[in-house]
């Protein structure tokens, strides 16, 4: 089974590159609704810094998940490039828009999927379900998330636990 599903031809895939607190990190753009620049939020009380606030998106409620934090990264502020990736959660009942705020969005272009390597098993900041795989990108290394595993509840809520 491949690691992740061909959007353009057999041979490629396209991918959204943006970075996060220094590194680079890649979603499958069939997996991303829309890209914003940084909206006003409102913090949330009550809840973790994993969740940066929320925000109105034409009269819905928006949250969004702080990527750095989410990561285990270390989060380093909002700068004019920030950016709001918005990604559409679905579950059994209903799908819900859910905002990914990352220091910045590179591009968006296709990839020869036999670019895209596995996860290493060691050596890696991450938490390993939380990666599809990785390539390289100028000989940089760029991690293919996995959205599915870094919006479930279940890991979100170890992850607030954690950073409590």
């Amino acid at each position: 089974m491949p690691i992740i599903e061909s959007t353009t031809s057999i041979d490629q895939t396209q991918l959204l590159f943006f970075s996060v607190s220094e590194h680079l990190f890649a979603l499958g753009i069939d997996q991303v609704k829309e890209i914003l620049e940084c909206p006003d939020v409102t913090q949330i009380p009550m809840t973790t810094n994993v969740i940066y606030g929320a925000f109105n998106l034409r009269g819905h409620v928006v949250p969004v998940i702080n990527i750095a934090l989410r990561l285990g990264l270390e989060f380093d502020g909002l700068h004019k490039r920030s950016s709001v990736i918005l990604i559409d959660k679905t579950t059994v009942s209903s799908t819900t828009h859910v905002g990914l705020l990352v220091s910045s969005v590179k591009s968006i272009r296709p990839v020869d999927i036999s670019e895209l390597e596995p996860a290493p098993v060691y050596g890696l900041p991450l938490d390993r379900e939380l990666i599809h795989g990785m390539m390289y990108v100028k000989e940089k290394s760029c991690l293919l998330l996995n959205i599915q595993n870094l919006l479930s509840l279940d890991a979100l809520k170890e992850t607030i636990f954690a950073n409590q």
